[in-house]
């Protein structure tokens, strides 16, 4: 069985369907610009951790350029997200990692602050948790990792809203599971929030 292996969360950078909640601030390029830019240099941080093979789980398909050039450029592999929820999703991809690798880390696109420096901390993290959260600061979280599929905590939370860590916590402590959680980061949902985005990413290459 292979040791670790990263899984990141994206969306086309379709403009109009993605980071909606930035085209007033933005504009609906300048929107679909930042996702393409979060996305690649999450897997910039991801390839240079080292820690294991990395995934790009993409959703709506695996077919847009920007998903294409990063498995040519960065050797990343390209699955399509499965399930009808984000938990869904989350949970498909969790059980299929850890069917062949004893660690899964899963992230998302939306937090710069997110570096190869804190997937390191969760991976090693791990070897005494079967959990690991790097929380959000709105109340969700932006990297979970895990060595034993703990499919509860993907269930019944309500994702999206400012419950969903401490929900997360909840279900992890009626499981009697051991988990640990890193400093908490900022994601980039709101106006207010892009703050923490480099200017140079909102610029056109």
């Amino acid at each position: 069985m292979l040791n670790t292996v990263l899984y990141i969360f994206t969306k086309a950078p379709i403009p109009g369907q993605t980071k909606s909640r930035l085209i007033p601030a933005l504009g609906a390029e300048r929107a679909a610009r930042l996702q393409q830019r979060m996305t690649q240099e999450k897997v910039i941080e991801a390839v240079a951790s080292r820690l294991g093979e990395v995934t790009l789980y993409c959703t709506p398909d695996c077919d847009h350029p920007t998903f294409q050039q990063l498995r040519q450029q960065y050797g990343v592999s390209l699955r399509q997200q499965q399930g009808e929820g984000l938990g869904e999703r989350m949970s498909s991809a969790m059980a299929e990692g850890l069917a062949a690798h004893q660690k899964v880390i899963l992230t998302g696109t939306d937090s710069p602050q997110l570096g190869q420096e804190a997937m390191i901390e969760a991976e090693a993290a791990l070897d005494q948790h079967d959990v690991v959260f790097v929380p959000a600061l709105d109340g969700g979280y932006v990297l979970i990792a895990m060595r034993c599929l703990v499919a509860e905590v993907f269930q019944g939370v309500s994702w999206g809203s400012q419950s969903v860590m401490r929900e997360s916590r909840g279900i992890l402590q009626r499981e009697g599971v051991s988990w640990a959680e890193l400093a908490p980061l900022r994601d980039v949902d709101e106006a207010e929030d892009l703050l923490v985005v480099p200017h140079r990413w909102l610029l056109p290459d």
